[in-house]
């Protein structure tokens, strides 16, 4: 049997790629490129939106370039067709998220002024697509990823105001707390994918209102357009540094931008 380390060691042969760390010329929320600004457009409207209750820091991944592997596999883990296709592009991103949390949690918590090294508790953001069963995201960290599983709890829920027709709106009450409290814990809030982070920061908001001291969001992959001239810069330069499992964008790094 291969082991996290095996599948997630695959990830480095040009399939993940780093998102920039925080400097001049990089959104100071979501880690896409920027010029002459500190946040991007999107950034700039969830934070007119949602204030103090936004997510104390967003941490992606890798970038998910539209056309490339890891975009394919983040789109068909949860809508391939063949379903036993899709269970194991699931299980080879698992080990992705396992391996991240492992070796960078601890970067994560002090990124978002959390003075423990790990999150209390751990949620996902809930699809809002009309998805029948269980989301295959919520599978992976309540399941199947060791670091997340034992403090996985179901704390949001989708409202009727997370329709598809508004999929790219900032909309405030889109998601509602279940019962379970967070009032004075940190939480862990994990998404698959960020284009422009409007349900991610819906999410942070419900979670901050309801209590939270911190909220982080982890998300796989950063959505990036290359068609976009500012896209195509922004990966070019990135993937001029291989991707090391010893650094993510938040790491306590001197100067490091790449």
């Amino acid at each position: 049997m291969v082991s996290v380390q095996q599948v997630s060691d695959q990830y480095t042969n040009k399939i993940l790629i780093h998102p920039p760390g925080l400097a001049d010329g990089v959104c100071g929320v979501c880690h896409t490129w920027v010029t002459g600004y500190s946040l991007c457009w999107a950034c700039k409207e969830n934070r007119g939106k949602f204030g103090q209750l936004a997510a104390d820091v967003v941490v992606p991944i890798g970038m998910s370039v539209k056309g490339q592997q890891y975009a394919h596999e983040l789109h068909n883990y949860k809508d391939g067709r063949d379903s036993r296709t899709a269970l194991l592009i699931g299980a080879r991103l698992a080990c992705v998220l396992w391996r991240f949390l492992t070796e960078h949690e601890a970067c994560v918590a002090r990124a978002a002024g959390v003075e423990a090294a790990a999150f209390q508790a751990v949620t996902t953001v809930p699809s809002g697509s009309g998805r029948i069963g269980e989301h295959p995201l919520r599978r992976m960290a309540a399941t199947w990823v060791e670091p997340a599983r034992s403090r996985y709890v179901d704390l949001l829920e989708a409202t009727n105001a997370n329709s598809k027709e508004r999929d790219h709106e900032v909309v405030v009450d889109r998601y509602r707390m279940r019962e379970k409290s967070v009032k004075g814990a940190s939480v862990l809030l994990i998404d698959d994918t960020w284009t422009k982070g409007v349900h991610a920061q819906a999410a942070a908001a419900t979670l901050k209102a309801a209590g939270a001291t911190h909220v982080a969001v982890l998300v796989l992959g950063r959505h990036i357009n290359p068609e976009y001239q500012d896209h195509k810069l922004l990966v070019g330069r990135a993937a001029q540094r291989p991707f090391t499992w010893d650094w993510c964008c938040v790491h306590d790094l001197p100067n490091g931008l790449w």
